[in-house]
């Protein structure tokens, strides 16, 4: 959906475009104190709204002003002294806010992926929602086929970064201006609270397989296609388990927001906007600036390090939310809590709701309801943290985490006075070490009667558990352990981020393994053991030196502090000026120079040229240190000739 002039240009779910005059539609409009004059408002009409103040509702008289064009609010706004929503963009919020339109998942769905060499596109991948693919060696004959198929809808990895930027510098077509983008990476991180990391290790990870190795450099055009037809397919599947359309989709129609939009603030004045009939309140607009403000969080608790056995992880079902609701101090926001004290208690009651429905029937439409509702819930409590939220107020947020901390430490104390022990506990869980499956149950349903109306649930039951040392008393949920199930959990450790290299992910997800299966008495060895067959593979250079790679992403709209940071350096020497914000793969010589990987790259080169001692002890040494400080025996040191 664009607007173009007077016109709202937009794409049915058929796959129609379809265009309206913005005059036949309800005339953008917002509410100021005074009598704005401005030849810009067509008309000004006197009523009585119901102003949500930080501490206050107050019934008052303001004027209504109806502007023709969405750009004409932005306009004739800043000659007012205090407006209301006046900031709250027409085409991704007012609209849906009045009902004006209704959000519903296309009938058809282009899952993309592009191929670049030398930062220009070389093949473009589309598979739709049947697992149809076609892939095109032009932009284009791309585009025509997303218009020729009514494909209303496309989605792609890292899409609104990399994909659709390529795209856009390289078309002019109407329909692909129009269409929905969604970026499957974006939601899958936000709806599941994970971190953003590429598709094939979010692919291994949920164990669809992982994509093949290939060499851009020599590459095939027939080997290009088959390696990009598998990415399309993965995205596909990966967008489908998780029902990432339906959720979002439920999130709009019950917000307003564009399902491209992703914003918990945004979200709730949504939500109250498109629910005035129940809340009847107008929001202030947001205050030009707000500085942030520090607050206490969660307390850590880490009583030792190394392996545990047979160790029940209890979690708090929603307690900070649960913290919110129950909040007595409001301050000067008591207005404000209270509405959205009302919200989430909705949030909650719906969720509630959905669950059972779910539970019953196991359809998807109410998989989405649940889950919409259980982010709009989780994502209400902080609203009062975030500077940019309209009714910031620091005094708030640091009361919700206070109470939690009181809560955790609550649990902690139950858990001992029943004669079980805590290794770690942060945020909202506790781990219990030596504690058969059947006591941990026992000891969950006993807490669960002491602290309620708040509850615990038994989250996970390791078969064994590491935590490292550490003297970062900060540092939140590090630690690694296989379930009684075989689920490997990994918290906190560089195998999880993406901008580590391939070959410490590797190394150190090994040693996990080790530590997981290995006798006890034998952990340690293993590992040393282990640790000089990777060293002699960095001795003898026995893997392809891509392992290396570090990726990381380079964001065009920001402006950096330090512009010799290596992923800047690795960019610029690639020889790309101002390009779209994309992620940038690169090593680091022996002179400190960034060396981008490119469809032309030299590796023997790259090989000759990296610094291979100060890989092996800063990707792999130093992490595997960490792990190591754990265990009683002072690290060996190994020596690169």
């Amino acid at each position: 959906m664009r607007y173009d002039g007077d016109r709202l240009v937009y794409v049915t779910p058929d796959g129609n475009v379809n265009y309206t005059n913005f005059l036949e539609l309800m005339l953008p409009y917002y509410y100021s104190r005074e009598n704005i004059k401005d030849k810009r408002i067509v008309h000004t009409e006197v009523e009585k709204i119901n102003v949500l103040y930080p501490a206050r509702e107050q019934e008052e008289y303001w004027f209504k002003n109806y502007v023709e064009t969405p750009i004409d609010v932005k306009g004739t706004k800043l000659t007012a002294l205090s407006t209301c929503e006046a900031d709250i963009e027409y085409l991704e919020r007012r609209i849906g806010a009045d009902k004006i339109i209704q959000w519903t998942k296309p009938e058809h769905i282009g899952y993309l992926d592009i191929e670049t060499l030398n930062n220009k596109i070389s093949l473009i991948g589309i598979t739709d929602e049947h697992e149809h693919y076609e892939y095109f060696f032009d932009v284009e004959s791309a585009v025509n086929y997303i218009e020729q198929k009514r494909m209303a809808m496309v989605t792609g990895w890292n899409s609104s970064a990399y994909d659709y930027k390529f795209i856009d510098g390289a078309t002019d077509n109407a329909y692909w201006k129009t269409v929905l983008k969604q970026d499957s990476m974006i939601l899958y991180s936000k709806f599941l609270q994970k971190h953003r990391r590429g598709l094939n290790f979010i692919a291994k990870e949920n164990g669809l397989g992982e994509k093949s190795e290939i060499d851009f450099k020599y590459a095939t055009r027939k080997q290009l296609r088959d390696y990009n037809e598998y990415d399309c397919l993965l995205l596909k599947k990966i967008s489908d388990m998780f029902g990432l359309f339906d959720i979002s989709f439920e999130v709009a129609q019950l917000t307003g927001v564009h399902p491209s939009i992703y914003s918990q603030s945004m979200f709730w004045e949504g939500y109250v906007m498109s629910h005035r009939s129940e809340y009847n309140v107008w929001l202030l607009d947001k205050p030009a600036y707000s500085e942030h403000k520090d607050y206490e969080g969660a307390t850590i608790y880490s009583k030792a390090r190394g392996v545990y056995e047979n160790t029940g992880d209890l979690d708090f079902s929603s307690l900070y939310p649960n913290a919110f609701m129950r909040l007595k101090k409001f301050g000067t926001s008591e207005a404000a809590v209270r509405l959205v004290m009302k919200t989430m208690r909705d949030f909650l009651d719906n969720k509630g709701r959905y669950d059972k429905l779910w539970k019953e029937m196991k359809l998807p439409k109410y998989f989405a309801m649940r889950y919409a509702q259980k982010i709009l819930a989780n994502g209400s409590y902080g609203l009062f943290g975030m500077e940019f939220f309209r009714y910031y107020d620091v005094d708030v947020a640091a009361a919700v985490t206070a109470d939690a901390r009181l809560m955790l430490q609550e649990l902690q104390n139950n858990i001992r006075s029943l004669n079980f022990d805590v290794i770690y506990s942060d945020t909202d869980s506790s781990f219990v070490p030596n504690i058969t499956k059947e006591q941990a149950v026992k000891l969950e349903a006993e807490i669960n009667k002491r602290i309620a109306p708040f509850e615990v649930k038994l989250d996970s039951y390791f078969a064994r558990i590491f935590f490292p040392a550490t003297d970062d008393k900060h540092v939140r949920k590090r630690y690694a352990g296989i379930t009684d199930e075989g689920e490997k959990i990994v918290k906190g450790f560089e195998m999880i981020r993406g901008d580590w290299s391939d070959k410490a992910r590797v190394v150190q997800e090994h040693i996990f393994d080790i530590i997981y299966t290995a006798p006890l008495d034998r952990i340690e060895s293993d590992i040393r053991d282990y640790m000089k067959e990777v060293y002699s593979d960095f001795m003898l250079r026995r893997f392809d030196v891509r392992e290396l790679l570090k990726t990381q992403t380079v964001k065009g709209d920001k402006e950096y502090k330090n512009d010799n940071l290596p992923q800047l350096r690795a960019l610029r020497a690639a020889g790309i000026q101002n390009a779209p914000v994309m992620f940038v793969s690169y090593w680091i010589d022996r002179k400190g120079e960034a060396i981008p990987l490119t469809d032309n790259t030299d590796l023997e080169e790259v090989a000759r040229r990296i610094d291979w001692k100060s890989y092996y002890e800063k990707q792999i040494k130093v992490p595997t240190d960490r792990i190591l400080a754990s265990f009683k025996t002072p690290t060996k040191q190994l020596i690169f000739d």
